[in-house]
C-alpha cells in the first residue's frame, strides 16, 4: 500500500509539472493527463484486453451507464462546462471580438461563415454527432469562418451586409 502511494504523489508530481505521469516526457496537450504516446498505448492494451472479455466490457459499460443516471447533476455540469470551455477556445482562435463592430461580449457571440455558405455547411454536417464547435476545433479552425454578434450577423443575414462595414 505504502509504495501504491508513493506512486500515485510521483504522478501526481509529473503531472504538475505538465510532464507524462507514465513516461515523464513533456505533455503536448497541457489539458490531457498523458501525452499522446502513452493515451495511444493505454487505447491498444485496452482494445486488445476486451477484446477477450466482452463481458467485462459489457459490465463495464452497465456500471458507466448507472454511474451517470445516479450523478445526473455532475454529469450536466461537467458537460456545460466542457461546451463552454470549447466555445471559450473557438472565440479566443478567432480573436474574442466581433469582426465588423469590435463587441466584445461573448453572450453575443455567432460564429459566421465569411463566404455566406453556413446553410450549404449545415447539411454537410446534419448527420455528424458533434456539435458545430467541435467541428471547428477539429478540423484546425477553418478560414472561412469569422466571430459576428448577434446584431452584426442578423444584419449581413437579412440586408446583405451590415451597417458598420457600408
Amino acid at each position: 500500500m505504502r509504495n501504491k502511494k508513493r506512486k500515485n504523489e510521483w504522478c501526481k508530481e509529473r503531472s504538475d509539472r505538465g510532464l507524462c505521469p507514465e513516461c515523464g516526457q513533456v505533455r503536448e496537450d497541457i489539458s490531457k493527463y498523458l501525452c499522446e504516446r502513452c493515451r495511444n498505448l493505454h487505447r491498444q492494451y485496452a482494445r486488445k484486453y476486451y477484446q477477450n472479455k466482452p463481458h467485462i466490457k459489457e459490465a463495464n459499460n452497465l456500471r458507466g451507464i448507472k454511474w451517470q443516471k445516479d450523478n445526473a447533476d455532475k454529469v450536466r455540469k461537467s458537460s456545460q462546462l466542457s461546451r463552454q470551455r470549447l466555445k471559450e477556445d473557438v472565440f479566443s482562435h478567432y480573436g474574442n471580438r466581433c469582426a465588423c463592430c469590435g463587441e466584445s461580449h461573448t453572450e453575443f457571440f455567432t460564429i459566421d461563415h465569411i463566404n455566406n455558405n453556413g446553410n450549404e455547411h449545415r447539411r454537410q454536417l446534419k448527420n455528424t454527432k458533434n456539435n458545430f464547435y467541435s467541428w471547428i476545433k477539429q478540423n484546425n479552425y477553418p478560414e472561412d469562418l469569422q466571430i459576428l454578434c448577434w446584431n452584426c450577423n442578423q444584419a449581413k443575414a437579412f440586408y446583405g451586409a451590415c451597417p458598420h462595414t457600408s
